[in-house]
C-alpha cells in the first residue's frame, strides 16, 4: 500500500490559529472546488487519503470523506468563515510541563529531527533547564507526537509538478515582480518595483504598476485593481517570493475563491510568459528612458499605461498564433464567457488585515496608540478588528464572525500602522491628472458647431450666381419698386417667414430635415436673408467652394 501524500503550508506567523486550521481544510477541498477534470467525490476521496501538516507545530491532520463533504458544504455557504472552529488552547500540552518548557522541547526537536526524546531530556538536564528526573521519556515522546514533532513529519516533503492547460481567458492569471532603478531630480538612484498581473491565455496585461517598494501591500493593491477592472480569475500562478507565500495573501485569495498555483522552486521557466513581457518592457519601453528619463513614479506609471495600451496590446504574439492580446481576448469573449465581478465591500474585506482586541468598560479599544469608540453592547467582549494598514481612520469591528460597527476614532495619533509608517499610500503612485473642465467643454462646443457647419454644406461643391436670371426675377415681380433703377436690396421688405426660410435652405442644402443644433445655426443668419423674398432666394446657385459657402451666408 502506498504511503499517504503529505501537504503542508509555509509558516510565516502572519495569521491566527483558527485561520491556519481553516486553510488546511480549504487545501483539502481545493481539488473538489477547482478541478473540473474529476468528480467531486473522486477529489474528496483523494483528499481523505492525504495527511495535512500544521505549519507551526508540524501536527498531522487527516479528514474522513464524510467530514470533507461537510467542509465543502460549509465553504460554499459561508466561505472561509464556515471552515473555522474554536480551539482548545491547552490541547496537546501536559499540565505538569510548563508552556515555556514545551516550547524548548519543540525547538530542540525541530533543530535536529533525529534527536530522540531521551537525548532532548539529557540536553535540558545538562543545561540546567529542568531538574534531573523531572521529565520522563514516555511523556516527552507523547508530547512530541501529539504536536506533530516527529522525525517523519519534519522531513522535507517532495513536491509534484504538472503542466497547467488553459483554453480560455480568466482561467489563469500570472503575477510577477521585477526590480528597476530610476534617478530623482537630485540625480539620486532609487530602486522601484514593477508588479504585473497578466492573463495567460490572451497575454493581456490585466494591471501593471510601478511602486517604490515590494511589500505585500503593493501586491494586494495591484491584484485588487486587476479584479476591479476585469473581474476574478479562476487560478493565479505565482513564484515563491515572500509576498506571494504570505498567509495573509493566501487567506484573501481563498476568501475570493481564487486558486493559487506556485511555480517550481529554482525553475524560472514556469513564469516564462510574464518574463517575456518584462523583457519586452525593458527593451521597448524602459530603454527609451535612458535618453528621455522620467524622474518620478506617477509619470512613469502614466507612460507605462500608455505603452501597454498603445504598443504591447496591439503587437502580435507568437505564443497566441500571431494574434494581438486584444484580439485573443475579444475572440475568447465571443464564446460566451461572462466576467465575474465582486462588490467593492467584499473585495476590501478580503484584503483587510485583522487583529483581536478586548473592549474596556468604557466601550473603547486601543490600537496602535489610537483609541476608538465601539458599540456599548461589546463591553468586556473580545472583538476582531479589521483594518487597512495605510488608513487607520476607520476600523471595522466583528464579533462572533459578524460585522457590528465601524469604530469611531477618539484620539488619532497614527493614521498608518507602525509597521508601515514609512510607506506611501497607494494612490500616490497613480498618474497626476489635471483637467480644465470649463475649457474642455468650450472647445467641445466649438468643435460640435464646426461639425454641424461641415455637415450642412456636405454634398454641394459649387455656388453659382446667375445675374441674368436675377434680373429676370426683378422684372417679373408685381412690385414696381423692385425693378426701378437704383434699387438696393436693403429697400425691399421681405414677406418670408422663418419656416419659409428653412424650406428654402432644405432645398438649397439637399437636406430632408434639420436637427436642433442645425436650426440654431441657420437662425443666426436669418436676419441677413429676411430682406430677400422666397422666389429670389431660390434663384441662388452654388458658385464658391465649400469653405466660402457659410461665409456667404454670414454676409
Amino acid at each position: 500500500m502506498n504511503e499517504p501524500e503529505f501537504v503542508s503550508l509555509p509558516d510565516d506567523k502572519t495569521i491566527r490559529e483558527d485561520q491556519i486550521i481553516a486553510m488546511l481544510k480549504y487545501t483539502a477541498i481545493y481539488e473538489a472546488l477547482h478541478n473540473d477534470d474529476i468528480s467531486v467525490h473522486e477529489a474528496l476521496k483523494r483528499a481523505s487519503m492525504k495527511k495535512y501538516i500544521h505549519p507551526s507545530t508540524g501536527k498531522e491532520y487527516t479528514f474522513s470523506l464524510r467530514t470533507l463533504y461537510r467542509y465543502l458544504k460549509n465553504y460554499k455557504s459561508f466561505k472561509m468563515e464556515g471552515l473555522k472552529r474554536n480551539l482548545n488552547k491547552n490541547k496537546g500540552r501536559p499540565k505538569v510541563i510548563p508552556v515555556n518548557l514545551c516550547e524548548k522541547i519543540f525547538s530542540l526537536k525541530q533543530q535536529l529531527p533525529i534527536r530522540s526524546a531521551r537525548k532532548i531530556i539529557t540536553l535540558l538536564e545538562l543545561s540546567g533547564e529542568v531538574e534531573t528526573g523531572l521529565l520522563k521519556e514516555r511523556t516527552v515522546s507523547r508530547l512530541l507526537k501529539d504536536n506533530g514533532y516527529t522525525r517523519k513529519s519534519l522531513m522535507q516533503v517532495k513536491q509534484h509538478y504538472k503542466k497547467i492547460h488553459v483554453d480560455k481567458i480568466y482561467d489563469l492569471y500570472i503575477s510577477d515582480i521585477k526590480e528597476f532603478w530610476i534617478k530623482d531630480e537630485q540625480d539620486t538612484t532609487h530602486k522601484i518595483y514593477l508588479f504585473i498581473v497578466m492573463d495567460y491565455y490572451s497575454r493581456r496585461v490585466i494591471h501593471a504598476q510601478f511602486y517604490s517598494d515590494g511589500i505585500l501591500l503593493r501586491l494586494e493593491d495591484c491584484l485588487k485593481k486587476a479584479i476591479i477592472k476585469f473581474g476574478l480569475c479562476t487560478k493565479l500562478y505565482l513564484d515563491n517570493g515572500s509576498v506571494y507565500i504570505a498567509n495573509n495573501f493566501k487567506f484573501a485569495c481563498a476568501s475570493l475563491g481564487i486558486k493559487l498555483v506556485y511555480a517550481s522552486a529554482y525553475w524560472p521557466q514556469g513564469t516564462g510568459a510574464v518574463e517575456r513581457l518584462i523583457r519586452t518592457c525593458n527593451e521597448d519601453f524602459l530603454s527609451e528612458l535612458r535618453i528621455n528619463p522620467i524622474r518620478d513614479i506617477p509619470k512613469l506609471n502614466s507612460a507605462l499605461f500608455g505603452w501597454i495600451e498603445g504598443e504591447y496590446h496591439q503587437s502580435p504574439h507568437e505564443g497566441i498564433d500571431g494574434l494581438t492580446p486584444l484580439q485573443a481576448w475579444e475572440n475568447s469573449l465571443r464564446t460566451g464567457i461572462i466576467p465575474k465581478y465582486v462588490s467593492p465591500i467584499e473585495l476590501a474585506n478580503a484584503f483587510y488585515h485583522h487583529v483581536e482586541r478586548k473592549v474596556d468598560t468604557y466601550g473603547v479599544i486601543s490600537f496602535e496608540t489610537n483609541t476608538y469608540e465601539v458599540d456599548v453592547s461589546l463591553i468586556g467582549e473580545k472583538v476582531l478588528v479589521r483594518y487597512d494598514p495605510l488608513d487607520l481612520r476607520a476600523l471595522y469591528i466583528y464579533h462572533k464572525n459578524k460585522f457590528v460597527c465601524i469604530a469611531k476614532p477618539i484620539d488619532l495619533t497614527k493614521e498608518q500602522h507602525s509597521q508601515y509608517k514609512n510607506v506611501k499610500r497607494n494612490y500616490e503612485f497613480e498618474p497626476k491628472i489635471n483637467i480644465d473642465y470649463p475649457k474642455l467643454m468650450a472647445e467641445h462646443h466649438q468643435k460640435m458647431l464646426q461639425e454641424i457647419k461641415d455637415q450642412l454644406v456636405k454634398g454641394n461643391n459649387m455656388l453659382t450666381f446667375d445675374v441674368a436670371n436675377l434680373e429676370e426675377t426683378y422684372a417679373a415681380e408685381e412690385d414696381e419698386e423692385l425693378a426701378r433703377p437704383g434699387f438696393t436690396v436693403q429697400e425691399k421688405e421681405s414677406d418670408m417667414t422663418k419656416q419659409e426660410y428653412l424650406d428654402v435652405m432644405k432645398e438649397f442644402l439637399k437636406q430632408e430635415s434639420f436637427s436642433y443644433h442645425q436650426k440654431e445655426l441657420l437662425y443666426q443668419y436669418y436676419k441677413d436673408f429676411k430682406i430677400f423674398n422666397k422666389a429670389l432666394l431660390k434663384k441662388i446657385r452654388f458658385a464658391h467652394n465649400l469653405n466660402n459657402k457659410m461665409n456667404f451666408l454670414v454676409r
